[in-house]
């Protein structure tokens, strides 16, 4: 027995079409606990692995809790990065990559046009280049890059990312503040910038490998987000940047707004979570 097709499509598509342990493009669906030791022919022992990384796991009893590690980490990285029009533009790339190894002339001259539509101009040269020998590792190379782009820009070092500016209107009317990250204006309105990051609801502590301190709150289902997530994100701010604004705004103002944002949400536990701040937020409150 063997993956049925459907199995194969379902685990390529979670993987972007791309190996879960190196990301290159040009990937088969391999069994974790291979036939051989009865493993299933089922979604949960399925591997996106391209034909390098099989070769070294695939017949590795010791690789497999890895193996599992480095997917199910991979299914996750994509459910964030790609948007459904994504995976079918990696599907239809990788369908071209079977027509020029196939001997398709028009293969290339179509894999060409796709790489330009997700990748700009200074590639332009490579992608010419581009024959049946370098399609694999052309393709690849130019979806790696864009990733280690991405990277670069992006810090994974704290627990949220911004992902676009953020506007709130506040209870703090009267005052006027804009630094690089956030703006205050007269009317009380607040617009934090795209890429600003922060570890969620305090106080929390990082000891080794565990968060210590309050928890995030559950899905509001109308936001998408954490019921926490902009009280902490509006809070972080203000006292990431307390030193600066502290003729403007006192900790207690600060504190209150996290407390009104947390009840915009509907979180249960706004009072409790309130509290805590207001017991430990002079800890963080003026310092850079």
């Amino acid at each position: 027995m063997s993956f049925s097709e459907n199995i194969k499509l379902q685990v390529k598509e979670k993987a972007a079409f791309r190996c879960c342990r190196c990301q290159n493009i040009g990937i088969d669906v391999h069994h974790i606990t291979p036939e051989k030791d009865d493993g299933l022919d089922d979604i949960s022992n399925a591997a996106p692995l391209c034909q390098n990384c099989h070769d070294q796991f695939g017949d590795n009893p010791s690789k497999r809790k890895e193996m599992v590690q480095m997917r199910d980490w991979w299914y996750k990285k994509c459910e964030i990065k790609y948007s459904a029009q994504d995976v079918m533009l990696m599907r239809e790339m990788v369908s071209k990559l079977e027509e020029i190894k196939h001997g398709s002339q028009s293969g290339i001259n179509e894999l060409k046009q796709i790489l330009r539509n997700i990748h700009n101009k200074t590639t332009d040269k490579v992608i010419d280049k581009l024959s049946r020998e370098t399609a694999d590792a052309t393709a690849s190379a130019i979806v790696n890059s864009i990733d280690a782009i991405e990277l670069s820009q992006k810090p994974f070092f704290y627990v949220y990312y911004l992902e676009e500016d953020y506007s709130y209107q506040t209870s703090m009317k009267g005052r006027n503040f804009k630094n690089k990250w956030f703006t205050l204006e007269e009317d009380g309105k607040m617009t934090i910038k795209k890429g600003y990051v922060w570890d969620g609801c305090p106080p929390k502590y990082k000891i080794r490998d565990l968060y210590i301190g309050l928890q995030e709150g559950c899905i509001n289902f109308e936001t998408g987000k954490s019921k926490t997530y902009y009280a902490s994100l509006v809070h972080d701010v203000f006292y990431q940047f307390s030193v600066d604004i502290r003729s403007l705004v006192s900790r207690g103002d600060v504190d209150y707004e996290f407390y009104l944002l947390l009840k915009r949400d509907k979180f249960t536990f706004a009072a409790l979570y309130y509290f805590n701040v207001r017991l430990f937020g002079w800890v963080w409150w003026n310092r850079n």
